[in-house]
C-alpha cells in the first residue's frame, strides 16, 4: 500500500488485482486460501469480506482505485474447486463489495 500511496501522489493511477489465493495462479491452478471454507455459501461470503476489507484498507489509506480486478488469469473460473462450476457466484460475491 505504501508504494501505491507514492505513485498516486506522483499523478499516476493505481489500481488493485484481487489475487485470493495463497500462491501464484494461473488457468490450470485456481485454489482457494487453506484457511477459507470449501462450501460456497461461506466461501462467497470469505471472498466477500475479503474484498470489502482490502477496498476499506486502501480507502482508509487515502488510495483511490481508478479499477479493480477481481482475480488473474481467470478464464475458467476462480477458487477450484467451488469456482470452477460456480464462478458466477464467487464473481458477484466480490463484485458486491465494489459497490460499498
Amino acid at each position: 500500500m505504501k508504494k501505491k500511496l507514492q505513485l498516486k501522489g506522483k499523478g499516476n493511477s493505481g489500481g488493485a488485482n484481487e489475487m485470493d489465493r495463497d500462491s501464484w495462479a494461473d488457468p490450470n491452478k485456481q485454489p482457494p486460501p487453506a484457511a477459507w471454507p470449501t462450501m460456497l455459501e461461506p466461501l462467497a461470503e470469505t471472498l466477500r469480506g475479503y474484498v470489502k476489507d482490502t477496498l476499506v484498507a486502501f480507502k482508509e489509506a487515502g488510495i483511490e482505485l481508478d479499477i479493480v480486478s477481481l482475480g488473474n488469469e481467470i478464464r475458467h473460473g476462480i477458487l477450484w474447486p467451488l469456482g470452477y462450476v460456480c464462478a458466477k457466484d464467487l464473481f458477484l460475491a466480490g463484485e458486491m463489495s465494489l459497490k460499498l
